[in-house]
């Protein structure tokens, strides 16, 4: 699936959306701050919901987005997203995503080498074992 650049926000909105309390009236990032809360105030989650969040997350590491970029621009936004990765997994006191096991690694939604933001709009923290599910290389 390839996207134009433009599009790439309103993708990650809607990424965000599904896991967001389905009322509410927020817009942009707010959205991406509740649904991280929500995420982070849940001591339990069940084995269909874990692998419905894989197969969004999968779904969407497929998306190209269409973008002329210079490599060491993204080298640069690559090692600035690590200390956001590092407020994020503190906010969420370091659960996965997906399973909500202890997280250790940040997982972008879209791909940095198919034209992903290196933003934490972009970003999400993962087990290895989930990690490796949506990247089967990562096994």
């Amino acid at each position: 699936m390839i996207f134009p650049l433009k599009q790439q926000k309103a993708l990650l909105i809607q990424f965000w959306k599904q896991f967001a309390n389905p009322s509410t009236t927020r817009k942009g990032d707010g959205i991406r701050r509740e649904a991280l809360s929500l995420s982070a105030s849940l001591s339990f989650i069940t084995l269909e919901e874990t692998q419905k969040r894989l197969k969004v997350l999968k779904w969407y590491s497929d998306i190209i987005i269409k973008i002329n970029t210079d490599k060491s621009k993204k080298r640069k936004q690559f090692i600035e997203s690590r200390e956001e990765f590092i407020d994020l997994n503190d906010k969420l006191h370091s659960k996965c995503f997906a399973c909500l096991k202890h997280s250790n690694c940040r997982h972008h939604i879209i791909q940095i080498q198919h034209g992903g933001l290196n933003s934490h709009k972009n970003l999400v923290c993962l087990c290895n074992e989930c990690h490796a599910k949506i990247h089967p290389w990562l096994k």
